[in-house]
């Protein structure tokens, strides 16, 4: 009788194990899709706006940078917007002559994420849910980034 009981125990031990090891590995193989490095207008943004407008309603992670002379640097401490141009009918960069996204940008002062200037050059780091509104105004695209704290990235998945 007590082997019997010994093997059902045994037995039940493995799976549970099994079952929480399977588990564990699919929560974490759920990577935070990241985009890094420098954004401009025109080629240097094409892959951010095609990056942000494929992970509508997802997190992501931020680590990017953008010259403070040509992208509108952060007023305030709890949102901004800047945009980045995709296209121009010519040379000239402008609102009236060109397309691309608008990025407004929510914080909160117990996030992790930043959106700062330093030195001539915008920063955009953290982590963030994306909200795309795939309608067109004039030939922009409005996306929301709101920052997420670190600690909650992982329960929000």
């Amino acid at each position: 009788m007590n082997f019997k009981i010994f093997v059902f125990g045994f037995l039940t031990g493995c799976l549970i194990v099994t079952a929480g090891w399977f588990g564990y590995k699919s929560f974490f193989k759920k990577r935070i899709d990241r985009f890094e490095g420098q954004v401009g207008h025109l080629d240097q943004g094409q892959s951010f706006v095609d990056f942000i407008d494929s992970h509508d309603k997802q997190i992501v992670y931020l680590d990017i940078y953008m010259d403070g002379a040509e992208i509108s640097s952060p007023t305030s401490n709890r949102s901004n917007v800047f945009t980045i141009y995709t296209s121009c009918l010519d040379e000239e960069i402008s609102a009236l002559t060109c397309s691309g996204g608008e990025y407004l940008v929510y914080l909160d002062s117990e996030d992790d994420a930043y959106f700062e200037y330093h030195h001539g050059e915008n920063y955009l780091r953290g982590y963030w849910f994306v909200t795309t509104n795939t309608a067109i105004h004039q030939g922009i695209i409005s996306n929301v980034l709101k920052a997420i704290p670190g600690e909650e990235v992982f329960l929000r998945r």
